[in-house]
């Protein structure tokens, strides 16, 4: 088996998988912010205590971990300071 570059490895893991990548400002859902805040696995892993520690996210999910830091980096909330600059 031939082995893969660093490039290579990104591409596989991100360009194939995320053809809906979002760039700019992002849209506030509501109803998707409730549903997060309140949902039965939330719940379940907060009071089971399953959660893994802050930066684990490349252990248990690389591609969601790879997806969350550039859609970090190339999207803006309209809450965030970042976006408020744009006007002064």
């Amino acid at each position: 088996m031939k082995s893969m570059d660093c490039v290579g490895l990104f591409k596989l893991l991100f360009f194939e998988n995320c053809k809906n990548m979002k760039f700019g400002i992002r849209k506030v859902s509501i109803s998707k912010s409730i549903a997060a805040r309140t949902s039965l696995t939330r719940i379940a892993k907060n009071n089971l205590g399953l959660k893994a520690p802050r930066g684990f996210g490349w252990v248990t999910n690389p591609h969601k971990a790879l997806y969350n830091k550039v859609y970090n980096k190339t999207s803006v909330s309209i809450f965030s300071s970042k976006f408020w600059n744009w006007f002064k």
